[in-house]
């Protein structure tokens, strides 16, 4: 297995293979879902054979049946592991970066007897935790396997359990989500790090429902917002069903994907803002953001109730007042609330007929002061 952190070794230990055994090509193996090749000459070819074995022998269960389970002891991420990620996030330049910040370490050495250096070196060199954080572990393996700097090595130790102790979540959550960050990114770094902020976003925040419609429209535009959250809830499965263990609670996790689950049905709901602002376009040149009417129509139907002028507040954002495009509007509107939003975004039954009976109050008004209004009326004369 990899080597479990110990605030009593004096460095970190790992498992020789039997010099008597014969020789053995590469292993591969399964490390936080992500498959690994290990050469047998580095000391921990056993690493991923272990890890795989553990996968398998674990039964698999749907995502609302998983147990919540106690997180494994803290261990090593393995050379291998370190460039499977690293590549994944189109950082591989970043494993020359790593040489040089072990390089550093040693030639500083352990300073007077104080501690923290590698932590802080590694806050300077590099931006993200976690990268950070497999900055620290590709030291500790490389100061284990050359031997010598024990107290370098002892920092180094120190600092990677210290940096996971104050920020494991963000770390995890990168390191268990990253095959479905690449595959979203496409080899796009930029991108691959705007979906993991965004999972992050998701799991480590407090948003709810509205604020993670805002978050992943904001993020990932209307175009991509079906796909991102295809991805975000793939991330998520990926998290639960991580060896070393989920990002946080999976009680929070299972929240979170019960959120994710009605974003992606409110996929219909941003398609039919798209139809009704082409149609407003295209009859009366107003144009429409649908991204920014979804999110208005859906922070008005989890309320209990809403007042007589909610629905008409939306008209006036988001149309004109002008009455044919704002009963257009007013109709799709409903649309949405009677016949698109799942009935789990409503607070209950009596909050949905409420919600509903005022969107169909804001369409009858505008149909009857447009009947009134003189100007309309001499045109039609």
């Amino acid at each position: 297995m990899y080597t479990p952190i110990s605030s009593n070794a004096s460095a970190l230990q790992t498992e020789q293979p039997d010099a008597s055994a014969p020789a053995q090509g590469p292993q591969t193996g399964v490390w936080r879902g992500e498959t690994i090749t290990v050469e047998q000459s580095d000391g921990l070819g056993n690493a991923a054979e272990e890890i795989s074995f553990a996968h398998e022998s674990t039964e698999p269960h749907k995502l609302h049946e998983r147990k919540i389970s106690k997180r494994r002891v803290l261990a090593l991420p393995p050379p291998e592991a370190i460039d499977h990620y690293l590549q994944a996030v189109g950082k591989r330049e970043q494993r020359d970066k790593f040489k040089q910040f072990v390089d550093t370490l040693k030639s500083r050495g352990h300073r007077n007897g104080q501690r923290g250096g590698a932590r802080q070196l590694a806050h300077e060199q590099f931006a993200g935790v976690t990268e950070q954080f497999l900055a620290l572990a590709y030291a500790a393996n490389t100061l284990t396997r050359e031997g010598g700097h024990s107290a370098v090595l002892t920092d180094v130790r120190e600092a990677f359990e210290d940096l996971h102790r104050d920020a494991g979540s963000h770390i995890d959550a990168d390191l268990n989500t990253v095959g479905v960050a690449s595959e979203f990114g496409a080899g796009n770094a930029a991108a691959i790090a705007n979906f993991q902020d965004g999972y992050r976003d998701a799991v480590l925040g407090e948003a709810n429902l509205c604020g993670l419609l805002r978050g992943a429209l904001e993020r990932f535009g209307v175009a991509d917002y079906r796909s991102a959250i295809n991805s975000l809830i793939r991330a998520l499965d990926a998290d639960l069903d991580a060896i070393e263990g989920c990002s946080v609670d999976p009680i929070r996790l299972h929240t979170v994907l019960q959120e994710l689950y009605l974003l992606r049905v409110l996929a219909t709901g941003l398609d039919d803002c798209q139809s009704l602002a082409g149609r407003l376009l295209a009859k009366y040149k107003v144009t429409l953001e649908p991204g920014a009417l979804l999110q208005d129509v859906v922070a008005a139907s989890v309320e209990n109730w809403v007042d007589d002028q909610r629905f008409p507040g939306i008209a006036d954002q988001h149309a004109t007042r002008d009455y044919p495009p704002r009963i257009m509007l007013l109709t799709g509107t409903l649309k949405l609330v009677k016949q698109i939003l799942p009935e789990k975004i409503f607070l209950n039954r009596d909050a949905r007929h409420n919600i509903i009976a005022a969107a169909q109050e804001a369409l009858d008004s505008a149909i009857a002061e447009e009947s009134l209004d003189p100007v309309i009326t001499t045109e039609a004369q």
